[in-house]
């Protein structure tokens, strides 16, 4: 069972495949409580993360050497649930 932060991730990762501007995502993350730097600090990783790729026929895994950025995603979200917890 995928943990919050990936459903978070994988909706953002959906919603630009479907074509939905980077920027309407960051304003939805915002309206939910996340500041809007570290909105658009998670938009971006996602994007790049996806590589431009619109198949999505091969499974998105962080690469071997540098998963780092899915960390970096990870802890953000994760602060930012606690936040969003925390001032609800």
């Amino acid at each position: 069972m995928p943990s919050e932060e990936e459903e978070i991730i994988n909706l953002i990762a959906e919603e630009l495949q479907a074509g939905r501007p980077p920027e309407m995502i960051v304003e939805e993350l915002v309206q939910a409580g996340l500041p809007r730097g570290e909105a658009a600090q998670v938009v971006q990783a996602v994007s790049r993360e996806m590589g431009g790729s619109r198949g999505g026929s091969a499974p998105r895994r962080p690469p071997k050497g540098g998963g780092m950025p899915w960390v970096t995603i990870l802890m953000i979200l994760t602060i930012a649930v606690l936040l969003w917890a925390l001032l609800s």
